[in-house]
């Protein structure tokens, strides 16, 4: 798994995002994408992808809490 082209990735999909979508780390790429990785890779980049967005790395994006599935939910805030 090459992070830097899933971060890419990612940040092309929440720019096409309208401002207030919550969303998944899972949302931002396609099924088949997503579930070609392994459990622990899905684990890894979540929790990679929710240190950027904490470390200001995405702007615009928050961290609001757990969602019912127990995965990370964030908001597109501008």
């Amino acid at each position: 798994m090459d992070t830097n082209i899933w971060m890419s990735k990612a940040m092309e999909t929440i720019k096409g995002m309208p401002t207030h979508k919550e969303f998944l780390v899972k949302d931002l790429f396609e099924d088949v994408e997503w579930g070609a990785l392994s459990k622990g890779d899905r684990q890894w980049f979540g929790k990679t992808f929710k240190n950027a967005v904490k470390e200001g790395e995405f702007e615009g994006i928050v961290f609001i809490g757990e969602a019912a599935n127990k995965s990370a939910l964030y908001r597109k805030e501008s």
